[in-house]
C-alpha cells in the first residue's frame, strides 16, 4: 500500500484561497449593506421628525394670525420658495391679555422677539411688529421686522436646515404648507453622494375675524 502524505496540492491551495475569498468578499458586502440600510433608515427617520416638527412650530404663530391681507402677505422670492409675513395678537402692554384697554377691546397686533412667547417679558415693544419666514441658502428662517418691515437686528432665527422647497397657498381661513427637506450622505456609496429626501404637508386654520 502506498504512504499518503499529509499536506495541501496547489490547486488545493488555490481554490481555499478562492472559496476564503468569495465569503470574505460576500460577508463584506453584507455588512456593508446593512450598514447602508441603517443609515438610510435614520436619516430618512431624522428627516421626517424635522420636518414635521418644523412645521407644527410655524404652525403656532399662523394659527394666531388673521385670514386678512393686513395681517398676512404671502410672496414669492427668486427660488420660487414662499415668502410668508404676519402679525399676531400680542399682549404689548403686558397686563395678560392681548387687548387693548379701552371700550372697543380690539385686538393690538404685532410680533415677539422669540417663537412662543406669549407676552412681552423683558422685550421690546411687539406692537406693530411683523414676524417673516423665508429661505435663505437653504434654511428657514424667522425674522423680526418693525412696523416699517426693516429687519430687527439680533433677532433672527435659524427654524430649518437643509431645506429644498417651502411654500404656502391660502384658500379663505386655511393655509396649506409643504416642506421638503433634502440631505445628502456617502455611507457605503465608496465616496458618491446620495440624497434622502422628504416632503411634508400641513394645513392650518387662521382666525375668521380681522379685528
Amino acid at each position: 500500500m502506498k504512504k499518503h502524505n499529509g499536506g495541501y496540492t496547489i490547486t488545493e491551495l488555490l481554490m481555499s484561497t478562492f472559496i476564503f475569498s468569495t465569503l470574505a468578499t460576500t460577508l463584506y458586502s453584507l455588512l456593508n449593506l446593512s450598514n447602508v440600510v441603517v443609515r438610510t433608515h435614520d436619516v430618512q427617520t431624522r428627516i421626517s421628525y424635522e420636518g414635521l416638527q418644523v412645521l407644527r412650530t410655524i404652525n403656532r404663530e399662523l394659527t394666531q394670525t388673521s385670514w386678512t391681507t393686513d395681517r398676512l402677505a404671502i410672496t414669492t422670492d427668486g427660488s420660487s420658495n414662499n415668502v410668508v409675513r404676519l402679525q399676531m395678537p400680542v399682549d404689548f402692554d403686558n397686563d395678560g391679555d392681548v387687548v387693548a384697554s379701552n371700550l372697543t377691546k380690539s385686538a393690538e397686533w404685532g410680533a415677539y422677539d422669540r417663537l412662543g412667547n406669549t407676552s412681552r417679558g423683558t422685550g421690546a415693544d411687539p406692537l406693530g411688529r411683523w414676524v417673516r419666514y423665508s429661505i435663505v441658502s437653504g434654511q428657514l428662517q424667522r425674522e423680526v421686522l418693525d412696523s416699517t418691515l426693516g429687519i430687527v437686528q439680533g433677532l433672527t432665527t435659524i427654524i430649518c436646515d437643509n431645506v429644498q422647497a417651502f411654500t404656502v397657498t391660502q384658500n379663505g381661513t386655511t393655509l396649506n404648507l409643504t416642506l421638503t427637506l433634502s440631505v445628502s450622505d456617502t455611507t457605503g456609496q465608496a465616496g458618491t453622494a446620495r440624497t434622502h429626501q422628504g416632503t411634508f404637508t400641513y394645513r392650518t386654520n387662521l382666525r375668521n375675524v380681522p379685528t
